[in-house]
C-alpha cells in the first residue's frame, strides 16, 4: 500500500537535516514530503520531494479548508496543524495511507511499524514525531472531532501550542468507539530530553551501558547486561531537543554512532563495555533531572490516552 509522511518546517533546516534525509531514503517503501521556506538540498533520495511555503501561504491555505481564519503565527504552532497535513499533499489520491512526522528524528527500517498493519488499522501509532492515517475521507476529517480539552475551533483560532497532533487532540478522537488504532512506543527509540545520557523516557527499561547507532538503515540500542551484548532494533529515534554535533564523516559512513555529543562515524570497537561508558556514560540524575523524569510521568499517566500504553484496537466497536 502507497504511504506518503509530510513533515513542515519554517526556518533554517536542522543540521540533522542531511542524515534525515539519508534515514528516509532507506525507506523506499515510503513517500516523503517536507514543505518549508528553505531551499530544498542537493541530491534528494528518490522518495523525498520538498514544496516550497511560508507561514503566510501555510495560514492562507488552512483558512481557507477550515473556513476562518487561523492563527499561525510561529513554527511551533504547526504541531496542532499535523492532524490537516494531508491538505499539504496535492497528489494525496495517489495513497493509501499518509501521516506526519518531524525533523528530530532518524528513521531506521519503518517495516517494524507498518507490516501486517497498513490496511488494517485506521491510525498506527500515538506521537507527533510520527503516526500514519488511512487516506480516507472520514479518517482526514478525524480533527472536526476534537472537543476536549479545547473544541478544534478554539485551537486553530489561538496562536499557542495545546497538542492537537496528540495526546490532547486526535488521540482522544480515535481512543473513542467505531475507530481501529493501532500503538505500540515501546517500538520507538523516544530519547528523554531531560537527561545528558542518551536514555529512552523514564517508563522504559534503561541500562548503565547502552548506546545507540545507525546500520544499514537501522536503528539499533546496543546494552551490556549481565555481562553480555544485547541488541534491541527501533523502528526510529527521536533526538528531541538535543543540539548534537555532526561529524561529516558520519554522512555517506555505513554506519554511524548517536551519541551524548554528537553522531561520529562507527567504530569496531564501538559497542565494547568501555567504548558505551566512554560514549554515553552513565551517571547519578541530578535533582533537577529526577524532578524533570517524576513530573513527565505524572503528567502522562493524568493523560486520557496514555502515550506508553500498547493500543491494538483492529475492530472497532
Amino acid at each position: 500500500m502507497k504511504t506518503i509522511v509530510i513533515a513542515a518546517y519554517v526556518g533554517p533546516l536542522p543540521a540533522l537535516m542531511p542524515l534525515w534525509l539519508r534515514s528516509a531514503g532507506h525507506n523506499r517503501a515510503i513517500d516523503f514530503l517536507v514543505v518549508s521556506d528553505q531551499p530544498a538540498p542537493p541530491n534528494l533520495p528518490a522518495n523525498v520531494r520538498f514544496l516550497k511555503a511560508d507561514l503566510a501561504n501555510l495560514r492562507t491555505r488552512w483558512s481557507a479548508l477550515v473556513g476562518f481564519e487561523v492563527a499561525l503565527t510561529t513554527p511551533y504552532k504547526l504541531n496542532d496543524f499535523k492532524p490537516l497535513y494531508w491538505a499539504l499533499c496535492d497528489d494525496l489520491e495517489r495513497y493509501d495511507y499518509w501521516g506526519y512526522c518531524d525533523l528530530d528524528v532518524l528513521f531506521g527500517d519503518l517495516s517494524l511499524v507498518t507490516e501486517g498493519r497498513l490496511g488494517r488499522y485506521d491510525m498506527i501509532l500515538s506521537e507527533g514525531h510520527l503516526r500514519l492515517l488511512r487516506n480516507d475521507a472520514r479518517t482526514r476529517e478525524a480533527w472536526r472531532d476534537i472537543a476536549a480539552p479545547r473544541r478544534w475551533q478554539e485551537v486553530l483560532a489561538d496562536p499557542h501550542n495545546f497538542g492537537m497532533d496528540e495526546h490532547h487532540g486526535i488521540n482522544r478522537v480515535f481512543a473513542g468507539p467505531g475507530r481501529s488504532w493501532f500503538a505500540d512506543p515501546s517500538l520507538v527509540a523516544d530519547v528523554d530530553p531531560g537527561f545528558r545520557q542518551l536514555r529512552l523516557l523514564p517508563q522504559f527499561s534503561n541500562h548503565r551501558r547502552q548506546g545507540f547507532c545507525w546500520m544499514d538503515g537501522r536503528v539499533l540500542r546496543e546494552s551490556w547486561i549481565g555481562g553480555r551484548m544485547v541488541k534491541e532494533e527501533f523502528a526510529y529515534i527521536h533526538l528531541q531537543k538535543r543540539k548534537l554535533t555532526i561529524d561529516p564523516e558520519a554522512l555517506n559512513a555505513p554506519a554511524f554512532d548517536i551519541d551524548q555529543t554528537g553522531i561520529f562515524p562507527r567504530n569496531p570497537d564501538s559497542a565494547t563495555p568501555a567504548a558505551l561508558a566512554r560514549r554515553n556514560p552513565w551517571h547519578w540524575p541530578g535533582l533537577g533531572e529526577a524532578r524533570i523524569a517524576l513530573r513527565e510521568l505524572r503528567r502522562r499517566a493524568a493523560r486520557r490516552s496514555p502515550p506508553f500504553a500498547m493500543v491494538d484496537r483492529a475492530d472497532p466497536a
